[in-house]
């Protein structure tokens, strides 16, 4: 876990609280622990497909006793397991080893995993995950597009949440991008245009930046004025319990 800690630039403590803001995102009820409804509550705010079960495998990933609780030591767990698992194949990916993912770092490894992209394609994956838009990925950014992801960080399962999550809105109707569509059926992209297509990309944006907010503001004060700022009235989930 050194490694990851170094890579993000983070002090245990400041992961611990970390972690523990996400939580309580989650937690709206205050109440200690994680349920089916509120992780499905806490992910469909951050925009997160639900017509693909993330919050039920997230629920099932987590809760260790199998209670149907995922409990703030259940949850850590999970982000110490997902986020080494995460590292790891981060450094299989950036072979030069400078801390980054180029282009053509992420277009080998999935053509080794047997994925054929065009540039295009490429181009829309690394836009997709890259916050600051440099042209390459840090770990910070893969962490933060994947750490909620629940299934097995392989670069095939990566590469298909990719593929749900990355809907063009315009307006109101979901298009979807002619480099993606011909690795998947497009019926799967009009399933999940029925949750995406009321949401403009002038929403996506600001649900990316809450991600980011989430994961590195670590105080009440300095998130809640921020999430204020960036949705003003779009949201009718009340963010104020979740951060209580």
């Amino acid at each position: 876990m050194e490694h990851v800690l170094l890579a993000l630039g983070e002090t245990k403590e400041e992961r611990e609280q970390r972690i523990r803001t996400l939580f309580n995102f989650f937690d709206v009820a205050n109440c200690g622990y994680l349920d089916y409804t509120q992780i499905e509550k806490g992910l469909s705010a951050l925009q997160i497909p639900a017509d693909y079960k993330y919050a039920k495998d997230l629920l099932n990933v987590c809760d260790a006793n199998k209670d149907g609780r995922v409990d703030y030591q259940e949850f850590k767990r999970y982000m110490d397991d997902k986020e080494l698992d995460l590292y790891r194949i981060f450094q299989a990916i950036d072979v030069e080893h400078n801390g980054c993912i180029l282009p053509e770092e992420l277009y080998d490894a999935l053509l080794r995993a047997g994925i054929e992209i065009d540039d295009e394609e490429l181009a829309r994956f690394v836009e997709r995950v890259d916050k600051d838009n440099n042209g390459v990925i840090t770990f910070e950014e893969w962490r933060d597009f994947l750490l909620l992801y629940p299934h097995e960080a392989t670069i095939e399962n990566i590469y298909h949440y990719l593929e749900r999550v990355c809907l063009v809105d315009i307006g109101e109707q979901a298009v979807i991008p002619e480099g993606i569509s011909k690795h998947i059926h497009a019926y799967r992209y009009l399933i999940a245009g029925g949750v995406a297509g009321a949401t403009s990309r002038t929403a996506t944006a600001p649900l990316d930046r809450l991600k980011v907010i989430l994961q590195v503001q670590t105080t009440h004060a300095r998130i809640m004025p921020a999430i204020r700022d960036i949705w003003g009235k779009e949201v009718s989930w009340d963010f104020s319990e979740a951060m209580d």
